[in-house]
């Protein structure tokens, strides 16, 4: 990375972690309104059961839960692994810092390289996935060039951070992808912050950041897939748009104008599931020495997600 983009540890989000409510409730309440589709795929490649781990920041993890409810259906089991305010670019660099609102270091384990690869790691080797995919939002908020000043920002409109961010991306697909699994990369779902929207609502840094993970995905030997999530939520064409409302009528954004409802995740799941089953490697022996992913873990709610699903502004 370029001398000139050095940051100090800073977080955009602070969230309480609280305890874990029912998915078998928020699944049901959320299938009465949403019919989750019958199985999409047969099951194939030697698996009995696709196993998914998902990783990404808050925007992963509020689509994680919906997939969670879709998941049985779709002989799959997710594992929802994402870390609020937590993305590669915070990371990799010891703790990129998207300080525009809120000043502070980033939470553990997203403070550097070696602690989040580690957190990934602890679920790659404990229950072996054949895909994960990331899902991120903060790679594209502007952050600190200068340790604890917000007068110089940088974010994916400076080529220096492009380049940095390509690099680390590379990286960080290749620790994903060290136990077998294939990733796949989702382009940007649009936002519009409070409804109303700013200057990080940006087409630009949109179309610029899923150009940097198509060229990551290009050059990755067949181990990365891109799923065009922002064409999903925010139609076709380059100038996608934030939509509160699905075009089937149902919420499936939440009113904050970053995250999705359960519906959210449970309309996107036909699709984004059946690429999963399309590019897992096949099962191999490997696979027989990964732990069962006991209850509290397969498809369950996303902690951070079930204490502030009001105040995203999310359906129950």
């Amino acid at each position: 990375m370029v001398s000139t983009i050095r940051a100090v540890p800073r977080i955009l989000i602070a969230m309480a972690i609280v305890a874990s409510l029912s998915i078998t409730a928020l699944a049901l309440n959320a299938t009465r309104s949403y019919p989750i589709q019958p199985p999409i795929v047969s099951l194939q490649h030697g698996h009995r059961q696709l196993r998914i781990l998902l990783v990404g920041d808050s925007m992963a993890g509020t689509l994680g839960l919906g997939l969670a409810a879709a998941a049985p259906s779709s002989g799959v089991t997710l594992i929802n692994a994402a870390l609020v305010g937590c993305g590669v670019s915070i990371a990799w660099d010891d703790g990129w810092a998207s300080s525009v609102w809120v000043p502070g270091p980033p939470n553990f384990p997203c403070q550097s390289p070696k602690q989040l690869t580690t957190y990934w790691k602890s679920f790659l080797r404990r229950y072996r996935p054949a895909v994960v995919i990331y899902v991120n939002r903060m790679d594209t908020i502007s952050q600190e060039v200068n340790p604890g000043s917000t007068q110089r920002m940088t974010s994916v409109l400076n080529r220096q951070f492009q380049a940095y961010l390509t690099s680390a991306m590379t990286k960080a697909v290749g620790v994903l992808s060290s136990y077998g699994a294939h990733v796949i990369l989702t382009t940007s779902a649009p936002t519009k912050i409070g409804l109303v929207g700013n200057q990080y609502d940006n087409p630009r840094r949109w179309l610029i950041y899923d150009k940097i993970l198509r060229s990551v995905a290009s050059r990755s030997n067949g181990r990365v897939s891109i799923f065009d999530l922002g064409r999903f939520f925010g139609g076709n064409g380059s100038d996608p748009k934030f939509s509160l409302i699905a075009p089937s009528g149902v919420q499936w954004r939440c009113a904050d104008g970053i995250h999705f409802s359960v519906a959210g995740g449970i309309l996107v799941a036909p699709s984004l599931l059946k690429l999963a089953w399309k590019v897992a490697p096949p099962a191999d022996l490997s696979a027989s020495m990964a732990r069962a992913v006991p209850p509290s873990v397969a498809n369950r709610p996303w902690p951070p997600y079930a204490a502030q699903q009001s105040t995203m502004g999310c359906p129950a």
